[in-house]
Protein backbone atom coordinates (compact mmCIF):
# COMPACT_ATOMS: atom_id res chain seq x y z
CA UNK A 1 0.00 0.00 0.00
CA UNK A 2 1.00 3.60 -0.47
CA UNK A 3 0.86 4.31 3.26
CA UNK A 4 2.91 1.19 4.02
CA UNK A 5 5.71 2.15 1.63
CA UNK A 6 5.69 5.71 2.97
CA UNK A 7 5.94 4.37 6.53
CA UNK A 8 8.93 2.22 5.54
CA UNK A 9 10.66 5.26 4.00
CA UNK A 10 10.08 7.23 7.19
CA UNK A 11 11.90 4.56 9.22
CA UNK A 12 15.06 5.33 7.26
CA UNK A 13 15.11 8.77 8.88
CA UNK A 14 16.12 7.34 12.26
CA UNK A 15 14.23 7.32 15.56
CA UNK A 16 12.14 10.38 14.68
CA UNK A 17 11.05 8.81 11.40
CA UNK A 18 10.35 5.51 13.16
CA UNK A 19 8.11 7.35 15.63
CA UNK A 20 6.14 9.07 12.88
CA UNK A 21 5.90 5.79 10.96
CA UNK A 22 4.66 3.91 14.04
CA UNK A 23 2.10 6.61 14.80
CA UNK A 24 0.78 6.65 11.21
CA UNK A 25 0.63 2.86 11.02
CA UNK A 26 -0.89 2.72 14.50
CA UNK A 27 -3.59 5.21 13.59
CA UNK A 28 -4.54 3.12 10.55
CA UNK A 29 -4.59 -0.10 12.62
CA UNK A 30 -6.72 1.55 15.32
CA UNK A 31 -9.17 2.78 12.67
CA UNK A 32 -9.36 -0.71 11.12
CA UNK A 33 -9.85 -2.26 14.56
CA UNK A 34 -12.58 0.22 15.48
CA UNK A 35 -14.43 -0.61 12.25
CA UNK A 36 -14.27 -4.32 13.09
CA UNK A 37 -15.34 -3.75 16.70
CA UNK A 38 -18.31 -1.61 15.69
CA UNK A 39 -19.56 -4.08 13.06
CA UNK A 40 -22.40 -6.09 14.59
CA UNK A 41 -21.85 -8.93 12.10
CA UNK A 42 -18.28 -9.52 13.33
CA UNK A 43 -17.73 -12.75 15.25
CA UNK A 44 -16.49 -12.49 18.87
CA UNK A 45 -13.14 -14.09 18.00
CA UNK A 46 -12.54 -11.50 15.29
CA UNK A 47 -13.43 -8.71 17.72
CA UNK A 48 -10.91 -10.07 20.21
CA UNK A 49 -8.22 -10.11 17.52
CA UNK A 50 -9.14 -6.55 16.50
CA UNK A 51 -8.89 -5.40 20.13
CA UNK A 52 -5.50 -7.05 20.45
CA UNK A 53 -4.30 -5.45 17.21
CA UNK A 54 -5.44 -2.06 18.51
CA UNK A 55 -3.55 -2.46 21.82
CA UNK A 56 -0.45 -3.65 19.95
CA UNK A 57 -0.54 -0.68 17.55
CA UNK A 58 -0.92 1.78 20.40
CA UNK A 59 1.94 0.15 22.29
CA UNK A 60 4.24 0.22 19.28
CA UNK A 61 3.49 3.90 18.67
CA UNK A 62 4.17 4.74 22.32
CA UNK A 63 7.46 2.84 22.33
CA UNK A 64 8.61 4.46 19.08
CA UNK A 65 7.77 7.92 20.46
CA UNK A 66 9.73 7.20 23.65
CA UNK A 67 12.70 5.95 21.62
CA UNK A 68 12.62 9.15 19.59
CA UNK A 69 12.46 11.31 22.71
CA UNK A 70 15.34 9.42 24.34
CA UNK A 71 17.37 9.78 21.13
CA UNK A 72 16.78 13.55 21.13
CA UNK A 73 18.03 13.74 24.74
CA UNK A 74 21.08 11.64 23.80
CA UNK A 75 21.84 14.14 21.06
CA UNK A 76 21.60 16.98 23.59
CA UNK A 77 23.97 15.12 25.92
CA UNK A 78 26.49 14.55 23.13
CA UNK A 79 26.26 18.21 22.08
CA UNK A 80 26.90 19.32 25.66
CA UNK A 81 29.87 16.96 25.98
CA UNK A 82 31.36 18.40 22.78
CA UNK A 83 30.63 21.98 23.85
CA UNK A 84 32.20 21.70 27.30
CA UNK A 85 31.47 18.54 29.30
CA UNK A 86 33.97 19.34 32.04
CA UNK A 87 32.83 22.42 33.94
CA UNK A 88 30.51 22.07 36.92
CA UNK A 89 27.65 23.70 35.01
CA UNK A 90 28.13 21.40 32.04
CA UNK A 91 28.35 18.27 34.20
CA UNK A 92 25.17 19.35 36.03
CA UNK A 93 23.41 19.93 32.70
CA UNK A 94 24.47 16.47 31.47
CA UNK A 95 23.26 14.90 34.73
CA UNK A 96 19.90 16.68 34.36
CA UNK A 97 19.59 15.43 30.78
CA UNK A 98 20.42 11.87 31.90
CA UNK A 99 17.63 12.13 34.51
CA UNK A 100 15.25 13.41 31.83
CA UNK A 101 16.18 10.48 29.60
CA UNK A 102 15.64 8.01 32.44
CA UNK A 103 12.22 9.56 33.15
CA UNK A 104 11.28 9.08 29.48
CA UNK A 105 12.44 5.47 29.61
CA UNK A 106 10.64 4.81 32.91
CA UNK A 107 7.39 6.23 31.49
CA UNK A 108 7.80 4.10 28.34
CA UNK A 109 8.40 1.04 30.52
CA UNK A 110 5.23 1.67 32.53
CA UNK A 111 3.19 2.31 29.37
CA UNK A 112 4.55 -0.88 27.84
CA UNK A 113 3.65 -2.77 31.00
CA UNK A 114 0.04 -1.53 30.77
CA UNK A 115 -0.15 -2.53 27.10
CA UNK A 116 1.25 -5.96 27.97
CA UNK A 117 -1.42 -6.36 30.67
CA UNK A 118 -4.15 -5.42 28.22
CA UNK A 119 -2.73 -7.85 25.67
CA UNK A 120 -2.54 -10.61 28.27
CA UNK A 121 -6.19 -10.07 29.20
CA UNK A 122 -7.32 -10.08 25.55
CA UNK A 123 -5.17 -13.12 24.73
CA UNK A 124 -6.41 -14.81 27.88
CA UNK A 125 -10.05 -14.21 26.97
CA UNK A 126 -9.43 -15.72 23.56
CA UNK A 127 -7.61 -18.73 25.01
CA UNK A 128 -10.30 -19.25 27.67
CA UNK A 129 -13.03 -19.05 25.04
CA UNK A 130 -11.19 -21.58 22.86
CA UNK A 131 -10.47 -23.83 25.82
CA UNK A 132 -14.07 -24.01 27.00
CA UNK A 133 -15.22 -24.54 23.41
CA UNK A 134 -13.11 -27.71 23.14
CA UNK A 135 -15.25 -30.79 22.68
CA UNK A 136 -16.15 -32.86 24.53
CA UNK A 137 -16.71 -30.15 27.11
CA UNK A 138 -16.44 -32.57 30.01
CA UNK A 139 -13.65 -33.33 30.81
CA UNK A 140 -11.49 -31.95 27.97
CA UNK A 141 -13.11 -28.53 27.43
CA UNK A 142 -13.34 -27.90 31.16
CA UNK A 143 -9.67 -28.83 31.62
CA UNK A 144 -8.50 -26.69 28.68
CA UNK A 145 -10.56 -23.69 29.78
CA UNK A 146 -9.32 -24.00 33.35
CA UNK A 147 -5.72 -24.27 32.14
CA UNK A 148 -6.21 -21.12 30.05
CA UNK A 149 -7.50 -19.26 33.12
CA UNK A 150 -4.43 -20.33 35.11
CA UNK A 151 -2.00 -19.48 32.30
CA UNK A 152 -3.57 -16.04 31.88
CA UNK A 153 -3.35 -15.39 35.62
CA UNK A 154 0.31 -16.46 35.65
CA UNK A 155 1.10 -14.22 32.69
CA UNK A 156 -0.60 -11.22 34.31
CA UNK A 157 1.26 -11.87 37.57
CA UNK A 158 4.60 -12.05 35.72
CA UNK A 159 3.91 -8.78 33.90
CA UNK A 160 2.95 -7.02 37.13
CA UNK A 161 6.23 -8.15 38.73
CA UNK A 162 8.36 -6.46 36.05
CA UNK A 163 10.37 -3.54 37.39
CA UNK A 164 12.26 -0.76 35.67
CA UNK A 165 16.00 -1.02 36.13
CA UNK A 166 17.08 1.80 33.83
CA UNK A 167 17.77 2.05 30.14
CA UNK A 168 15.91 1.37 26.93
CA UNK A 169 17.50 -2.07 26.66
CA UNK A 170 15.41 -3.13 29.65
CA UNK A 171 12.08 -2.67 27.87
CA UNK A 172 10.58 -6.14 27.60
CA UNK A 173 9.28 -7.21 24.23
CA UNK A 174 5.55 -7.33 23.89
CA UNK A 175 3.97 -10.74 24.06
CA UNK A 176 1.35 -10.90 21.36
CA UNK A 177 0.04 -14.43 21.63
CA UNK A 178 -1.22 -17.04 24.01
CA UNK A 179 -2.70 -20.17 22.57
CA UNK A 180 -4.37 -22.84 24.61
CA UNK A 181 -6.06 -25.89 23.19
CA UNK A 182 -4.43 -25.84 19.79
CA UNK A 183 -1.78 -28.23 18.58
CA UNK A 184 1.26 -26.70 16.90
CA UNK A 185 3.51 -28.21 14.27
CA UNK A 186 6.81 -26.75 15.50
CA UNK A 187 9.63 -29.06 16.47
CA UNK A 188 12.44 -27.91 18.74
CA UNK A 189 15.45 -29.91 17.58
CA UNK A 190 17.73 -28.23 20.11
CA UNK A 191 16.03 -30.18 22.89
CA UNK A 192 16.29 -33.58 21.20
CA UNK A 193 19.26 -35.84 21.79
CA UNK A 194 20.86 -38.16 19.34
CA UNK A 195 22.55 -41.49 19.86
CA UNK A 196 26.02 -39.92 19.54
CA UNK A 197 25.63 -37.50 22.46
Amino acid sequence: SLVGSFAEQLKELGPEGEAISAMASGALKVAESMAILSDSATKPGEKIKAGLAMFTAIGQAQQAAAKSQAHAVDQQIEAEKKRDGKSADSVAKIAALEKKKEAIQRKAFEQNKKIQLAQAVVNGLSAIQSGFATQPFFPLGLAMGSMAVLMTAMQIKAIKKQTFSGGAADLPSQNTSLSIGKRGSAVDTAQQTTGGE
